[in-house]
């Protein structure tokens, strides 16, 4: 569990991974996108391992990330 605090940030992983937004509207750009795509509270997202992904927040997001 963790908070995006305001800003444009890139994160990498290293194994798949699940992002579930418990706070908040996060924008991501999944790996191989070129669109930023809004996943508001109670949504989640997947990201392959060896990967990354950017976000964006205009407020503070709080998610929990499980490692599949």
């Amino acid at each position: 569990a963790g908070v995006i605090a305001v800003g444009e940030f890139h994160f990498g992983t290293e194994a798949p991974e699940r992002m579930i937004v418990t706070s908040g509207v996060l924008e991501v750009r999944l790996p191989g996108q070129s669109a930023w795509a809004l996943f508001p509270v109670g949504t989640a997202f997947e990201v392959p391992g060896k990967s990354g992904f950017d976000v964006r927040a205009t407020a503070p997001v709080a998610y929990v990330c499980e490692f599949l």
